[in-house]
């Protein structure tokens, strides 16, 4: 069986439509920036060794909806990803992050963190 790969953005988008729980084991595997997301918005993540896979969260309307777009309603994640974190502080923390793994900050950082900003 192929793995399953759960990301903080997936984590996101199961909290907006209401999945507080999700179970892992062997064939799921939760990045961990995905259970750190998780840990902020309440979303518990626990072992299921017969758990049966996880359906991908519905993306297009929970997309809109966490962005503001059309029939956005309020949620935690969107409340949570709205935060006021300047672009300043992600860019510290990564260059933070990566020269703790010996790896140099690519010259185009500042482009790829806009990019995730959708700005």
């Amino acid at each position: 069986m192929a793995k399953q790969f759960i990301t903080a953005r997936e984590v996101e988008l199961y909290c907006v439509q209401g999945i507080t729980e999700l179970p892992a084991n062997d064939d799921v595997v939760v990045t961990d920036i995905a259970r750190e997301r998780a840990r902020e918005l309440g979303v518990r993540i626990y072992h299921a060794p017969e758990a049966a896979p996880i359906s991908p969260p519905v993306r297009e309307e929970t997309e809109q909806a966490s962005r503001g777009g059309p029939g956005s309603t309020y949620s935690p994640a969107s409340a949570q990803a709205n935060q006021n974190v300047s672009r300043a502080d992600i860019k510290e923390a990564v260059i933070a992050g990566l020269k703790a793994e010996g790896v140099d900050p690519p010259r185009n950082l500042d482009a790829i963190i806009n990019r995730v900003m959708n700005t």
